[in-house]
């Protein structure tokens, strides 16, 4: 549908009896050279018709207070649900936080009874890092429409797991070999 704005405008003033004369003859002199405006023109007319001889309708009583009660409830809506999505990420850290330091508590009672192992699953750790590293560097040549920011936020992600788990596993190694050196350690 390609009908003009500027008509558009001239018919809804012309119905809403706000256009003045100059403007109702423009636009009778656009319908009488524009079949789509005047087909546009009667349906509209049509409408008014129907919306002119239609009864007036008045609301039921308590309509006014229905409608706010109903808003009033849609507002708090949101409210309820950031408190609860706030509530649930709190409890989502927290159970984390927990999961994290009773692994990080077995991994600390494992390394200390085993501390050869955990120079081997060090290296061999470190080892899949790297391999990691390497795919996930390929992967990221691969997508390069990804962009600078969403590729260095990826690397620096994948650097600062790295450096956090050698930091831990060489604190748990250091830990084991002081240990298998000094006896009072193991006491």
């Amino acid at each position: 549908m390609t009908m003009h704005a500027e008509y558009t405008m001239l018919m809804s003033a012309a119905l809403d009896d706000e256009a003045t004369p100059a403007e109702q003859q423009h636009l009778r002199d656009h319908l009488r050279t524009c079949a789509e405006c005047a087909g546009v023109w009667e349906r509209w007319q049509a409408v008014d018709r129907r919306l002119d001889a239609a009864p007036l309708m008045l609301p039921s009583l308590g309509f006014a207070d229905t409608v706010m009660a109903r808003i009033a409830a849609q507002a708090r809506k949101p409210q309820r649900a950031r408190w609860l999505n706030s509530r649930l990420v709190v409890v989502l850290l927290a159970a984390g936080l927990v999961l994290a330091l009773a692994l990080t508590g077995l991994l600390l009672y494992w390394g200390a009874q085993n501390p050869a192992q955990v120079t081997n699953l060090f290296f061999a750790a470190l080892r899949g890092v790297g391999t990691a590293t390497w795919i996930f560097l390929g992967f990221l040549r691969l997508m390069g429409g990804v962009g600078a920011p969403a590729l260095a936020a990826g690397v620096g992600l994948l650097a600062t797991l790295t450096c956090v788990f050698s930091i831990l596993w060489l604190w748990v190694v250091g830990r084991g070999h002081a240990m298998m050196t000094d006896p009072v350690a193991v006491s």
